[in-house]
């Protein structure tokens, strides 16, 4: 008895926890994957509509405006890990969050996490500290991959693997023309070629006036 209450229990918790996130985002949006070996690493895919090293980007309205939250659903993701990025555009420093549907959160100026999914599909529903944004819009991107089966690729190894560190920002702007960072050669003594050259002569005279004293000798 006692252990069917308790799987009741957790079920109507679950449904009660699926409900909620729902809730929040009734309309989760699946987030288009764009293979990594196709990775956009041109600084200048970093605008709208670009997908730069994967990345798309989503506004995080002001919540005074009314507009739901950027929320997706990301499928196939039983026994399977999901890897999730996120950072503000332009270098801002507003401190995202990340919340599933499991009421798992996450909060940082620069989202990184590769978490255990534990359904079929993951929700996932960005939103904003309020102690540390701006009343204003924020500009983000986000990213999200799917580790392969648990039978081709153990998931904790999958995520031990991953780039840490590729998220837009990361992405170098080309050089001014003219300009390189290659070292400039070592500036050359002005002294050291004349001193070799006058250096040869005058060893001759010396020679030639050792080879006269002995002759004179």
């Amino acid at each position: 008895m006692d252990i069917n209450l308790r799987q009741t229990f957790c079920l109507c918790w679950a449904l009660f926890l699926i409900t909620v996130c729902h809730s929040q985002c009734p309309n989760p949006a699946t987030f288009e994957v764009v293979p990594e070996d196709e990775y956009d690493r041109d600084f200048r895919s970093v605008t709208p509509g670009g997908r730069p090293v994967g990345f798309e980007f989503k506004i995080l309205y002001y919540e005074a405006d009314g507009q739901p939250n950027p929320c997706y659903e990301i499928p196939n993701t039983g026994d399977r890990r999901v890897e999730i990025m996120a950072e503000p555009d332009g270098g801002a420093s507003s401190q995202l969050c990340v919340r599933d549907q499991l009421g798992r959160e996450l909060c940082d100026t620069r989202i990184y996490d590769c978490r255990q999914a534990n359904a079929d599909s993951l929700n996932l529903e960005f939103f904003c500290d309020a102690a540390s944004c701006d009343e204003s819009d924020v500009r983000m991107w986000v990213r999200f991959a799917v580790s392969p089966p648990a039978d081709e690729l153990d998931p904790e190894l999958w995520c031990d693997s991953r780039d840490t560190g590729e998220y837009p920002s990361s992405l170098a702007a080309p050089l001014p023309p003219g300009v390189s960072l290659k070292p400039a050669p070592p500036a050359e003594d002005p002294t050291d070629g004349v001193g070799r050259i006058s250096g040869t002569p005058v060893l001759m005279v010396v020679m030639l006036l050792v080879a006269v004293l002995l002759r004179v000798l």
